[in-house]
């Protein structure tokens, strides 16, 4: 007769997806070196030593979904099924919010709600070489300060410009500016017949 075999001793296992749930510290700076936690779950495991047929679970990969997919370094040999260690370098990764991708043979976790901050250094303004001129000059200034990279070792500097203090005569926006380094502007330029007033200075940075 027919009939449904007892359960079996060979087994078949499922398993879901690695997963993010959080990232410790939720913000780094991209100046500075620094060490993240990711927590989630599906980090190690599967059964790949089960006669060479099943899966190995363990990370392969970790990732930012920035621009340039930014591969991250991890410590393979601290790494738990639920937790695990990657490195954000210095200098590369532009400012913005991002999801940290786990890749194993499970597949690759989702880009949820868990995001790392990366910061960069707000721009500072020390000194600039000219504080005065006539409406009847054009003036060239250099302006001293920091930040003017964006912690990514090129020119960050998306806007610099006068704003009037007392908000009557607006603002100046300058262009053809030149950031030489990551704490100078060159070739900042007022044209001839600017509004009379005291302003203010703001570089704007990504």
């Amino acid at each position: 007769d027919g009939g449904t075999n007892a359960a079996s001793t060979a087994k078949y296992k499922v398993y879901a997806e690695p997963n993010v749930s959080a990232i410790s510290p939720k913000a780094v700076s991209n100046s500075a070196v620094s060490t993240i936690t990711i927590t989630g779950t599906g980090f190690l495991g599967g059964d790949a030593s089960a006669g060479g047929t099943g899966i190995d679970a363990d990370i392969s990969q970790v990732q930012l979904d920035d621009a340039n997919s930014t591969i991250l370094e991890f410590d393979a040999a601290s790494a738990k099924a639920s937790e695990a260690k990657a490195v954000i370098p210095a200098g590369t990764i532009v400012s913005g919010t991002y999801s940290v991708k786990i890749t194993s043979g499970l597949g690759v976790s989702a880009a949820g709600s868990v995001k790392l901050a990366v910061e960069a250094q707000k721009p500072a303004i020390s000194l600039i070489s000219r504080q005065s001129g006539s409406v009847k000059e054009t003036i060239e200034m250099t302006i001293s300060g920091s930040g003017f990279f964006g912690g990514i070792g090129v020119p960050d500097v998306k806007k610099v410009e006068f704003r009037e203090t007392s908000g009557v005569f607006g603002s100046i926006e300058i262009t053809g500016f030149k950031a030489t380094s990551d704490s100078k502007i060159e070739e900042i330029v007022i044209p001839r017949d600017s509004p009379t007033g005291v302003y203010n200075l703001y570089v704007t940075t990504s």
